[in-house]
């Protein structure tokens, strides 16, 4: 069951019952529900709340969200079921849950109060009301951690059927509407005066190993369930226990309300070997159980502050159940400020959480539905449960659930006592006459004192009165008694004379008239009455009491011997030749024998550790001893039984029992101890098998010596492992400690020691590393673990990641010789040596030519974390398309590869720049970008420029250069500057869209296009331009041009000079001019009608060339560089199909066609590609070249 879901019920009823305890609560109920309803249902629901039964409330039932799509569905009424989703459950906070499930209870409340009229959403109105009209401080009535209608519905199984199934259990604080009704009844004692110094070094029963710590001091909870559960994971800080308002410090008030709840809860649990304390422990791990090996261990009640801090809402108490027995220091919380700081009531919030962390569960009622049961009876026997809700009775006790229509029949003192490492005290007075123990008897008042532990127990006191009356009074504790008293007097003989156990009274009193003589007092818990509705069994009647009275002095009658015993020594060694010598004396007559009686105890065990001379009889248990006629000792020998086992010392007890014809005169007990003189043994263990290296825990090293622990003893081992000390972990707890040996040392009274390991957090990768520790010889002590004990430190680092850097791109020739460097890093340092291999491969680059091919292994020796790997680039002065090849990584040990295993690098022969620069050397290209009017300068080599969008100067300087202005972006007015000895130039367009205009022949400003101004800063310095793929006109100089039109219509005349003209695809105009001019016709693969047909206005046969590429025109039967012969006049066009040859000139009209089938006639095999200006002129095979 969700704890959510465990918490938020427990809220909604004490809601319920703040709100049904509102003077107004008619008035607001009215506000709700108008006042046309069922007053007389009304009443019931009022007077049910008010008494904490909420029975009638219908189930809750978890639904999965696939059967309803409602945001929390609702209350329906044919089922009389509130149905909530499982996602809400699930995510939802209580104070969220909480008004959810008010909402629904109000349309409940809507249902039965007004079948006949249920419009309106009065369920809101009602959580809302609820909500707003609940104090910071209420009264409720008690309430369960869940009524039984939802545990019906929700709750699930444990490992002990019947016990409560929640994980953590919530106590209501008080109901004051209760709580004014039986106020006359309870008792109203005074107590002794109180050593309000002594308030927080309280102790119930110093030494027990089992500890419930009484926290008035303010606590901070961290690392618990409360944190996660409750707060996120925060820090939960309690305030001290306070009334006055002043936390600063305890007034005199707070500490004596202190000192009487402790006494309080100290007489619940003093039945039980378990120590009830202020006194904070002075080593945690006394709270704290941490295995199975452990035999101390206890939990802390932080008492103090508001249920609101904690949980949103009113409570009296909290605890997990059976956290007694966990391994941190989870607290139970009580919360005084809930309970009014009132002495009675935050005891009884504290024994009912402590018993929740015992494994309790609540006591309640089946019918009518109750998760606390107030109890029954009223005045001083007045009886609840101390698991259901104690605040109303003054006669609270552990149960099993003997009342009427109980829902929990578990046995709490079997729970206790069994599953969390202790049991019952030790009885402290015999069962029987032959064992009584003696009351303290001065002139003629008795008293005596003693607790009943067991259900079973019935504790015997004997005295010598004279003849006359007496009177003995036999009371329980005078705050929050558990013990009701039955008192019985029997005579010598052992026949019963008076008792008293009164009907409403808690405690005895006898008033008798005897004769002179020895008498037993017996004590016994007994019940009352009818069990299931005003009474109760002898089942919880347990606890302290206190005997006082007046006898007659015994001094008139003939006194008895007074029998004493003493040992001669209280100690000798158990391998020694000395003996325990108990010698009995008597006072008085010694004419005859006597026979005086003994109880035998302590630790040793007769016939196994010791031997005895000189008894009458001796058995474990018990013994007598006989005085010789005339003799006033009598002597018992206690001899030790050699042994070479180390154990802790023995005792052997000897109490003087009552008997016939004498008085104890030694009435406590006389003890002797059998000193062990074995060395103690020395054993070593380990709380966990390994820590995480970055972790909260440590390792920790418990030695052990078996035996007597009197004395400091130190003990020596050897430190090994792979881990260092002082750098992989520190230590704490040792007398001494180095990289391999070191000492601890044992305080007197301590039979453990430890030492603790602390790894040293760090972010380096590296392999578990381990810590071994190993007994060595030393004096007074043996070795019992003879092996080392090895834990390890786990790294909780991550493997660390090779990561390359980024691909790059690599100026060919900007520096030389010049090198691509990569960066290999590790995610983080590592202890292991990594190593990773890598090698390059050729992508468009070649190895060799233009780079060094590179391969081998980067080695990363521990705690380096980057490495880099050269790759030497070959430079040289080709001006080529950029190349590229892959550096790759794998094969990596001890480490793993990032998602980037491999990068590329690009060599390219082009600076990119957005300033002013004069290229390099050996650089062949560069490229301006940005918008800054900035200039670009060559060099001796064949270079290729490119400006940006501003205006830009580009020099070519020497070699072949290339201006490329792809002008489909605004590109300002750039100005070229060359001169007539700077090599062949070209002006080129290439990639541009739009139609551009340019003369090489002229030295003014010229618009190329919108985009482009352009500036020469000479003529005839630039021989080639090439155009665009728009319908470009292109005009040349005086030099011997190459005009490239590319795509598009264009227009392309050189002048002078011996030009070469390439119209490129569609139809375009070739002017040459004068000199001796080449027109040149090419596609970029086989002919296609796209070449166009080209216009050659001037055309001169005998001086200029038609230029055929083989490429494009295939079925030309000659070869590139042969005379054409594949060639035919014909006069014209309609017999160039019939024509065998494939070039074929129609002299009419001065057309060019490729006849791709020679003198096959079909359609679509002849297409003209060009016409001649000059129609007239004849043409030949000379007049024509052939290239590839």
């Amino acid at each position: 069951m969700s704890n959510t879901l465990n918490l938020t019920g427990s809220l909604i009823y004490n809601q319920l019952s703040n709100f049904s305890g509102l003077k107004n609560f008619w008035n607001l109920f009215d506000t709700v529900f108008g006042t046309e309803y069922d007053h007389t249902v009304a009443a019931k629901l009022h007077s049910q709340w008010q008494s904490g039964d909420f029975s009638q409330f219908p189930k809750i039932e978890i639904i999965s969200n696939s059967i309803f799509e409602d945001t929390h569905t609702g209350y329906v009424s044919s089922s009389n079921k509130i149905y909530l989703l499982d996602s809400l459950i699930a995510t939802a906070t209580p104070t969220a849950i909480k008004a959810v499930l008010l909402k629904e209870i109000g349309n409940f409340i809507h249902g039965v109060i007004q079948p006949t009229n249920i419009s309106g959403d009065k369920g809101a109105i009602f959580a809302d009301l609820v909500l707003s009209n609940s104090s910071t401080n209420p009264a409720p009535a008690p309430t369960s951690i869940l009524q039984p209608t939802l545990i019906q519905a929700l709750q699930s199984s444990k490992a002990h059927a019947q016990r409560c199934s929640c994980s953590s259990c919530m106590l209501a604080p008080v109901n004051f509407n209760l709580v004014s009704a039986q106020t006359s009844q309870l008792p109203q004692t005074a107590s002794a005066t109180l050593d309000l110094s002594k308030t927080f070094s309280l102790n119930s029963l110093a030494g027990a190993n089992q500890t419930i710590y009484l926290d008035f001091n303010g606590h901070t909870t961290s690392g618990t369930y409360w944190n996660t559960d409750f707060k996120s994971g925060a820090n939960i800080v309690t305030p001290a226990f306070d009334f006055d308002g002043n936390t600063a410090s305890f007034s005199s008030a707070e500490l004596e309300r202190i000192q009487y709840i402790w006494q309080r809860v100290a007489e619940d649990f003093s039945p039980f070997n378990v120590n009830i304390t202020t006194q904070a422990p002075t080593d945690i791990n006394d709270l704290i159980r941490s295995g199975s090996t452990d035999t101390r261990w206890g939990v802390r009640v932080v008492v103090g502050g508001s249920s609101y801090d904690l949980l949103g809402d009113g409570a009296g108490g909290v605890a997990y159940l059976d956290s007694f027995n966990w391994n941190n220091d989870t607290p139970a919380y009580v919360f005084s400020k809930n309970l009014q700081n009132s002495e009675k009531y935050t005891a009884e919030a504290i024994s009912h959480e402590v018993g929740h962390t015992l494994g309790l569960s609540h006591d309640g009622r089946i019918n009518p539905a109750e998760g606390y049961y107030n109890g029954h009876g009223s005045g001083v026997t007045g009886w609840a449960g101390i698991m259901g809700a104690g605040y109303y009775q003054n006669l609270t006790q552990w149960s099993k659930g003997e009342y009427a229509s109980a829902n929990n029949t578990e046995d709490d003192l079997q729970i206790i006592t069994t599953y969390n490492g202790f049991s019952y005290r030790t009885d402290d007075a015999g069962n029987t006459i032959t064992t009584a123990k003696s009351l303290a008897i001065s002139g003629t008042s008795v008293t005596g004192s003693g607790i009943i532990e067991r259900n079973t127990d019935v504790d015997f006191y004997s005295f010598v009165t004279g003849a006359g009356a007496i009177n003995l009074t036999v009371d329980p504790f005078s705050r929050g008694p558990n013990l009701d008293i039955l008192a019985k007097l029997y005579n010598s003989a052992g026949t019963l004379i008076a008792s008293s156990n009164p009907t409403d009274l808690l405690s005895a009193a006898i008033a008798t008239t005897v004769t002179a003589g020895t008498y037993y007092l017996a004590i016994d818990g007994v019940g009352k009455g009818d069990i299931l509705s005003t009474g109760y069994t002898d089942y919880g009647s347990l606890g302290q009491y206190f005997i006082s009275g007046s006898i007659v002095s015994s001094s008139t009658i003939p006194s008895n011997p007074t029998v004493s015993l003493a040992l001669s020594s209280t100690s000798v060694d158990e391998d020694g030749s000395s003996n325990l010598i108990y010698t009995f004396t008597r006072s008085g007559s010694t004419t005859n024998t006597l026979k005086v009686n003994y109880s035998v105890g302590g630790t040793a065990t007769f016939n196994s550790d010791y031997r005895q001379l000189g008894a009458t009889s001796f058995t474990a248990t018990t013994g007598t001893i006989t005085f010789a006629a005339g003799a006033s000792t009598a002597t018992l020998t206690i001899d030790p039984t050699a042994d070479t086992t180390f154990e802790t010392n023995e005792t052997v007890v000897l109490t003087l029992a009552n008997g016939s014809g004498y008085t104890i005169g030694t009435t406590t007990a006389v003890t002797a101890t059998i000193v062990n003189d074995d060395l103690p043994t020395i054993t070593l263990s380990v709380s966990s098998s390994s820590v995480n290296e970055d972790g909260s825990s440590n390792l920790i090293y418990t030695f052990t010596r078996s035996g007597s622990n009197i004395n400091a003893l130190t003990v020596n081992y050897g430190v090994s492992g792979t881990a260092t000390f002082n750098s992989d972990y520190s230590q704490l707890g040792a007398a001494s400690f180095t990289a391999t040996n070191g000492t601890i040392t044992f305080a007197a009274g301590a039979s453990t020691a430890t030492l603790n390991i602390d790894p040293t957090a760090d972010t380096t990768f590296e392999t578990n590393e381990n810590v071994t520790l190993t007994l060595a010889a030393g004096s007074g002590y043996k070795i019992g673990t003879t092996t080392g004990i090895t834990r390890s430190i786990v790294n909780d680092d991550l493997r660390p990641t090779i990561n390359l850097s980024s691909s790059q791109t690599i100026i060919e020739g900007n520096t030389n010789p010049q090198n691509v460097t990569y960066l290999v890093t590790l995610s983080n340092a590592s202890s292991q040596t990594i190593t990773v291999y890598y090698s390059t491969v050729n992508a468009s680059a070649t190895a060799g030519s233009d780079y060094t091919a590179t391969a081998g292994t980067l080695t990363f020796n521990p705690g380096v974390t980057s490495q880099v790997i050269n790759i030497p680039i070959l430079n040289d002065s080709l001006n080529e398309a950029d190349e590229s090849f892959i550096l790759s990584l794998k094969s990596p040990t001890n480490a793993t590869l990032s998602t980037t295993t491999s990068v590329t690098t690009t060599i390219t022969d082009t600076l990119v720049t957005s300033v002013t620069t004069n290229l390099p050397t050996n650089v062949e290209n560069l490229t301006l970008t940005g918008t800054a009017a900035i200039n670009g300068t060559g060099n001796a080599g064949n270079n290729i420029l490119t400006g940006n969008s501003g205006n830009n100067t580009l020099t070519g300087e020497d070699g072949n250069d290339t201006y490329l202005l792809s002008a489909i972006t605004p590109l300002g007015t750039d100005r070229i500057v060359e001169t007539t000895t700077g090599g062949i130039d070209t002006i080129d367009f290439r990639g541009t869209t739009i139609s551009s205009n340019l003369n090489l022949g002229i030295t003014t400003t010229q618009t190329v296009n919108n985009n482009l101004n352009l500036i020469f800063s000479a003529n005839n310095v630039i021989e080639n331009a090439t155009g665009g793929i728009g319908n470009d006109a292109i005009t040349g100089n005086a030099l011997n041009n190459i005009l490239t039109g590319g795509n598009g219509n264009d227009q392309l005349q050189g002048l002078a000079g011996d030009d070469t003209l390439w119209g490129g695809l569609d139809d375009d105009i070739l002017t040459g001019g004068v000199g001796k001019d080449k027109y040149l016709f090419q596609a970029d693969g086989v002919f296609s009608t796209n070449l166009g047909i080209d216009h050659i206005t001037d055309f001169e046969g005998g001086q200029d060339q038609i230029v055929l590429s083989k490429s494009t025109f295939k079925a030309i039967t000659n070869s590139a560089g042969q005379t054409l012969t594949d060639f035919a006049v014909v006069t014209d066009d309609q017999f160039v199909n019939a024509s065998s040859k494939r070039i074929v000139y129609s002299q009419s009209t001065g057309s060019l066609f490729y006849n791709q089938d020679g003198n096959v006639l079909g359609t679509g095999t002849v297409f003209e590609f060009a016409r001649l200006g000059n129609s007239s002129i004849t043409l030949t095979g000379s007049d024509f070249s052939l290239i590839v």
